[in-house]
């Protein structure tokens, strides 16, 4: 009964750590696509002014 236990319990202590680890890989994984959107949103937007600044000057 009791080696039935210590089993269990070392699988809970496995899962635990595979939780933690892949909840931390998650949130890294999250932070670095907020950080390439926001990226592509910059760079998109600087694209979108240069193009209108050109059409600006080509209206003139």
């Amino acid at each position: 009964m009791r080696q039935i236990y210590e089993k269990k319990e070392e699988e809970n202590m496995i899962s635990v750590i595979f939780f933690t680890f892949f909840s931390h890989i998650y949130i890294d994984l999250n932070k670095i696509v907020l950080r390439a959107l926001i990226n592509i949103g910059v760079l998109f937007s600087f694209i979108f002014y240069f193009l209108t600044f050109l059409v600006l000057i080509e209206l003139k």
